[in-house]
């Protein structure tokens, strides 16, 4: 089920009850999401923030102890020369984020808009 925008805006405030650096990193990706991807919406699920595009699932904002983790539903379809991507699953790959800095040094925009494809 689809989440309104509120629910995603509970979220993000509980988010920045944990962290305020981590709370910056996910307004960050967030932003990146909704504008590289036309017609995307969002929803809270499975303890994150995800994004759909026509209902189908295109990626996800985790927030976890150490890192926030960002995921691509069909992230092992990628190029990725620089093997920034993570994980073995058939179709799912993530990014971690550890500080502000590793979105831009891991090239999460063009991952995104890989994403959007």
């Amino acid at each position: 089920m689809v989440q309104s925008k509120g629910s995603v805006e509970a979220h993000m405030r509980g988010i920045q009850e944990h962290s305020f650096e981590f709370h910056d990193m996910v307004l960050r990706v967030r932003s990146l999401f909704l504008e590289t991807c036309s017609g995307l919406t969002e929803a809270v699920k499975y303890g994150g923030i995800v994004f759909l595009e026509q209902k189908e699932l295109v990626g996800g904002i985790f927030v976890y102890r150490e890192h926030v983790s960002v995921e691509f539903s069909q992230g092992s379809s990628f190029p990725d020369p620089n093997s920034i991507l993570e994980g073995k699953g058939k179709y799912r790959r993530h990014i971690k984020l550890h500080d502000l800095e590793d979105i831009d040094a891991k090239h999460l925009a063009g991952f995104i808009g890989l994403a959007c494809g």
